[in-house]
């Protein structure tokens, strides 16, 4: 096969227009080549041409200088050449991140690095490729997954900053497809609270701002803690002398708000029946129930004794 080798381009004989595209390289200085080169490495592109007799390509190292809908425009270099490049992104089947997280052509901005594979369009004058695999080294993003504390909470842009045990203080953007979940229940964004733990949430990781888009917040929440117990305390106020209703009662340092429901037993220090009504404050009371897996200062009562009826 006869080639032609220029300024690092291995060209194979498929099309003599390719000589012409050489020969038009322009030249600019060795900084600016060097700046590019290592820019382009410092993301984890190298800097290559291929184009086979078939008219396959495959160029890594393109400096994205701008984008028009499906048009990619950039530059290749070497030395002290570079070479404009015009990407055809309309057919293209796969965009992939850096990381190997699938992205789109919209996502593709100037100054990022990009590697193409596809077929050399023949019909143009410039260095045309219809692009089949783009792959932008520049979009720094991954899926992950984390564990902490949250250390803040903003509610306005419904994100948290996560005291991350894997790498440090996390953003972590929820939106309105992000599962929350605390222990095995559903939860909301507002269950997420400062000091609370994270037992994982997971997502596409932006490596460069070191932010996280949440697919799935787990809250943790201690299950022995949700299982069916009895509390003691003292009754502080009374919702209501009818079920459905609430008790606010103290217990130890906690005051919890106890659900009575209809089916909720109510009983006497001696287990006979009684009502809310016959309760008043300041009556110890014995509660048979487990606190709420979103609120843990609610407890749901299956049996209330007031001990301190006879």
């Amino acid at each position: 096969m006869n080639k032609i080798t220029k300024a690092g381009i291995v060209l194979g004989s498929a099309s003599a227009l390719l000589v012409g595209l050489v020969a038009g390289v322009s030249a600019q200085t060795a900084n600016e080549s060097a700046q590019i080169a290592g820019t382009a490495r410092a993301v984890g592109s190298t800097i290559e041409l291929h184009i086979n007799n078939n008219g396959k390509v495959l160029i890594r190292g393109i400096k994205v200088t701008g984008v028009s809908g499906n048009v990619v425009s950039g530059t290749i270099a070497w030395g002290s050449y570079s070479l404009p490049i015009s990407v055809n992104g309309a057919s293209v089947t796969r965009v992939a991140r850096r990381f190997g997280g699938t992205a789109a052509v919209s996502e593709i901005s100037a100054g990022d690095f990009i590697s193409v594979e596809g077929s050399l369009d023949q019909t143009q004058s410039a260095l045309t490729v219809n692009a089949t695999f783009i792959k932008d080294w520049s979009i720094q993003d991954k899926a992950a997954t984390f564990s902490g504390t949250v250390s803040s909470v903003d509610a306005a842009s419904n994100s948290f900053v996560l005291a991350s045990r894997q790498r440090g203080s996390i953003t972590v953007n929820v939106t309105a497809s992000t599962t929350i979940m605390k222990g095995n229940q559903s939860a909301t964004f507002a269950d997420i609270t400062t000091g609370a733990t994270i037992s994982a949430v997971s997502g596409t990781w932006d490596t460069v701002s070191n932010t996280l888009t949440a697919n799935k917040v787990r809250i943790y929440v201690n299950e022995r803690l949700l299982n069916r117990r009895i509390f003691e305390g003292t009754l502080q106020a009374i919702g209501g002398t009818t079920a459905p209703s609430t008790l606010t009662v103290q217990v130890g340092n906690t005051t919890y708000t106890v659900n009575v429901a209809p089916n909720t037993t109510l009983i006497t220090n001696r287990w006979n029946a009684t009502t809310l009504g016959a309760m008043t404050t300041g009556n110890k009371v014995r509660i048979y129930g487990s606190v709420e897996a979103n609120n843990t200062g609610t407890i749901d009562a299956l049996v209330v004794r007031d001990v301190s009826l006879k």
